[in-house]
């Protein structure tokens, strides 16, 4: 005997298979609706957190290179806030945009390299301006780093020798292109 499945019946026993399974799904549905925005939730608490906490730590940088300026710009030459200067910057690579440290190495460059004598005062106090322009940009945006055009030979080593200041690039001793 061949029977149709419409005259067997099977229809309504997958019907009713669909009705067994109901009072398991209600409370599994109900478990899920609940954990998966709860997950959503926590995670963006904690790339909220994460983004306030990478904030944080580019002010602190920006503010100690602020506070670092005058000992380039007065009469009387301060090596502490120079040398805090370039310690401020070389954390700067790990939070910071590209143009800001760009324009904070350029600064270096120009007011304690062996070359600062090829640049005019008023170079040097432009070339400040600029760097703060871009501390301000970077803050006012909130914008995390996502990607950099930076590689290994932009990465100056700034150090004071025994006798002058002057920037060594890591690469020949070569200064960086600009």
């Amino acid at each position: 005997m061949c029977h149709d499945d419409t005259e067997s019946g099977l229809g309504s026993v997958d019907r009713m298979r669909f009705k067994d399974w109901i009072p398991v799904l209600i409370p599994v549905l109900c478990v899920l609706a609940t954990i998966v925005p709860s997950s959503v939730a926590w995670y963006l608490n904690e790339n909220s957190k994460r983004e306030a906490e990478e904030f944080r730590r580019k002010e602190d940088r920006y503010i100690a290179l602020v506070e670092s300026f005058p000992g380039f710009l007065t009469g009387v030459e301060d090596k502490t806030k120079q040398d805090e200067f370039m310690r401020q910057l070389r954390f700067c690579w790990l939070y910071c945009p590209d143009e800001v440290i760009k324009k904070g190495q350029d600064f270096l460059i120009k007011c304690l390299s062996e070359h600062k004598d090829k640049y005019t005062p008023e170079q040097r106090t432009m070339v400040l301006r600029e760097l703060m322009v871009v501390i301000r940009q970077d803050l006012i945006g909130r914008r995390s780093v996502k990607e950099t055009n930076l590689g290994p030979g932009d990465y100056v080593i700034f150090s004071r020798p025994n006798k002058a200041s002057e920037a060594i690039a890591p690469q020949g001793g070569a200064q960086p292109q600009r």
